[in-house]
């Protein structure tokens, strides 16, 4: 597989990848760097990210790519 660089306005991340993004960014490896404060709470946190990404094509402030 390459590495592609995807903007999640164009192409929509799905459930899982959802997933995979919280589960990094609950790691407390991960967590030791964050500027902005996390729930601890799996489910909350998927949640937010969920409706996050679903909003994303409205916002004009934020452009948001990622690795696949």
């Amino acid at each position: 597989m390459r590495l592609q660089i995807v903007n999640a306005k164009d192409t929509p991340l799905s459930d899982d990848e959802v997933r995979s993004i919280v589960e990094i960014e609950l790691h407390p490896k991960v967590r030791q760097w964050l500027i902005t404060d996390m729930s601890e709470n799996f489910e909350e946190e998927y949640e937010a990210y969920k409706s996050f990404f679903r909003n994303l094509p409205k916002n004009r402030e934020v452009e948001v790519l990622y690795a696949k």
